[in-house]
């Protein structure tokens, strides 16, 4: 199969922390932006995430050499996170991910979780 490295996908990373006024540690977020191939959700993995309780939203391809063990990756506008990291071979580093229904609801700012009184 030829993979076709058309698609972007923002890593997103801790950086290290700094201190703030109270002497509290904030994490600082890194954000960068690598080129990925989207894949089709093997039936296989779909069915044994499925099994317990997970939805695979998407299979991405990045290179290893810019993949730096993100737990976060934002795709097509949409935060996922990465459930299993699979290296193919020296080229290829495969991530599993996963949307949050939490973090689809914060980004839309959906209202359908407001209810009437």
């Amino acid at each position: 199969m030829n993979l076709t490295w058309d698609e972007e996908v923002i890593l997103v990373g801790n950086s290290g922390f700094i201190e703030d006024e109270l002497g509290q540690q904030i994490p600082q977020i890194s954000e960068r932006t690598v080129s990925c191939c989207r894949l089709p959700v093997s039936g296989v993995e779909f069915y044994k995430a499925g099994q317990n309780g997970i939805e695979i939203s998407e299979m991405l391809t990045v290179h290893p050499y810019e993949y730096g063990g993100e737990n976060i990756v934002i795709f097509q506008g949409r935060k996922l996170r990465v459930l299993r990291v699979y290296r193919k071979n020296l080229e290829e580093c495969e991530l599993s991910c996963t949307e949050k229904v939490g973090d689809r609801d914060a980004e839309r700012g959906d209202s359908a979780r407001k209810t009437c009184v």
